[in-house]
């Protein structure tokens, strides 16, 4: 009977979790596909495309790949995505929704480990509220299928901090190498989270020098491996790490994409979310962070870290959002408790829980469809739609991009495989038109001999009104090779001259060994 029991709350939480896991991927996988937008060009040209170029041979080379300054970790783990999607077909779908499903996986850890979280402090309903939070908050939703670094990292960290601080009791030795292994791999993700993770392992090894020596060894052996990839595809061990601390913060590249002032990511939660949303996010995380300091400090160092970097965005803080959610849960799991034990007559603690979640969840509504977030979810959506739309053309041989960036489009993965894209302006069409049978460019723009076959408009502002266009046009009969030119690499200000044209001896000076 008492093993019945015991079994029973045990299946309970189980089938609980399961069930607030379904409804993130659900809400993740929804936004996704029915707002479709790209958040920067990080997550094409430096993840997508340079796994497109592994799996299919083909794509665009961002700069930074050119000099060898990122690692091969996480776009090698995406290849492995794409080669998955290969095996079902060559339509784009098959390329960039595994990809997205991959990102939707990674990022239930953080609602897993906020339940667990939650779970410890007060059962199945702590779990469901800490979880939940942290399942339908906006930012999360957002930008959780993106497959950006900094949204990696912080699903990698976010495992590492439950194994190293697991809230209600000490972390032994193999608990500590594995948190060790997690913060290694954040931190060659995300460079950035260095004090961040220095912060959470004084907090976890502070009593022992045992547990520093668990928690040193898997995270060197992480880094090491790291190192060894990048001499194997970079021509020098850990290339992608001081090579990317050099040019961006002693030669400021970084800056060279602007620079915003150090309090920034202290006003930018009020300019996204609005101020009512943004204050009670504030509040709840400075109560639950006493009761978690652990976690409140890493968030801290998180935030103090990218202020102190001139260039500023607000992904750049993403490894802290879970964390901070996690901690306005777990407030919400004192109030309760506090409640029960000072108010005669107060309302169940079911029934409160069930309030709060829908407040939090109000309250992520509130920031999702208000002004700061409309340009959020239309970002280069009128790109991404066009690409779709052209990839699907009859006779599609080649796309040229009129008067467009190419790296504000979704790139090669949009395309049907082997499908090259070239970029030209306006009043060069009738001179290369023949190099490609499809041409994106914006409303604006007239090509003689090619049909319009649909517009798209997005990248709102404030108000709400459309900013730019894409609009698809096809022109029949084939391709003819050499006739066009593929994008040229968009260099930093760093590597160019006064005109915008390449510095060839700075270039020369960083590539790799062999190039």
């Amino acid at each position: 009977m008492r093993e019945g029991l015991n079994h029973q709350p045990a299946t309970q939480s189980r089938i609980a979790l399961a069930c607030l896991l379904v409804l993130a991927a659900g809400l993740r996988i929804w936004i996704a596909n029915f707002q479709p937008n790209l958040i920067w060009a990080d997550e094409v040209y430096q993840v997508v495309e340079p796994a497109h170029r592994l799996v299919y041979g083909t794509g665009l080379t961002a700069w930074e790949y050119v000099v060898g300054m990122r690692s091969w970790l996480f776009p090698s783990a995406i290849a492995g995505v794409l080669w998955l999607g290969r095996l079902f077909g060559c339509d784009p779908a098959f390329k960039l929704i595994p990809v997205q499903l991959f990102m939707v996986l990674c990022s239930l850890v953080p609602v897993a480990v906020a339940w667990r979280w939650g779970e410890r402090l007060d059962g199945v309903r702590g779990g469901v509220i800490v979880g939940g939070f942290v399942a339908v908050w906006v930012d999360l939703l957002y930008i959780s299928s993106h497959p950006l670094s900094d949204v990696i990292a912080g699903d990698v960290l976010m495992a590492g901090l439950y194994a190293a601080l697991p809230l209600t009791t000490q972390p032994g030795p193999r608990r500590l190498a594995l948190a060790g292994t997690l913060f290694g791999l954040a931190f060659v993700l995300r460079l950035q989270l260095g004090p961040a993770l220095l912060v959470a392992a004084i907090f976890a090894c502070r009593r022992t020098p045992r547990s520093w020596s668990a928690l040193i060894l898997g995270g060197t052996a992480v880094v090491l491996a790291a190192g060894a990839l990048d001499w194997i595809t970079l021509g020098a061990p850990f290339r992608s790490i001081w090579l990317n601390i050099w040019l961006n913060i002693a030669k400021g590249v970084s800056s060279d994409y602007g620079t915003m002032p150090a309090s920034y990511f202290l006003v930018a939660p009020i300019l996204f979310w609005g101020i009512l949303p943004a204050l009670a996010v504030a509040a709840q995380c400075i109560i639950g962070g006493r009761r978690f300091p652990a976690l409140g400090a890493v968030a801290i160092a998180i935030f103090l870290t990218q202020s102190l970097i001139g260039h500023k965005e607000w992904r750049f803080i993403f490894p802290a959002l879970p964390l901070v959610v996690t901690l306005c849960g777990i407030a919400v799991i004192q109030e309760i408790q506090d409640i029960g034990r000072k108010w005669n007559g107060a309302p169940s603690p079911k029934v409160l829980a069930g309030a709060a979640l829908a407040v939090w969840a109000g309250l992520s509504l509130a920031a999702a469809l208000g002004p700061g977030f409309r340009g959020h979810w239309t970002l280069r959506s009128e790109l991404v739609r066009a690409f779709a739309l052209a990839a699907h053309q009859p006779g599609l041989c080649a796309v040229g991009l009129v008067d467009i960036l190419a790296i504000e489009t979704p790139g090669s993965a949009a395309l049907p495989s082997g499908v090259p894209i070239y970029a030209t302006l306006a009043a060069d069409v009738p001179h290369d038109q023949a190099g490609y049978n499809v041409a994106i460019g914006p409303e604006t723009v007239e090509l003689p001999g090619y049909q319009r076959r649909g517009c798209f408009r997005g990248s709102a502002d404030l108000n709400g009104a459309y900013q730019k266009t894409a609009c698809v046009w096809l022109r029949g009969g084939g391709c003819a090779p050499g006739m066009a030119k593929p994008p040229p690499t968009h260099w930093p200000p760093f590597f160019t001259d006064a005109r915008g044209a390449p510095r060839l001896d700075r270039i020369q000076t960083y590539l790799p060994r062999g190039h």
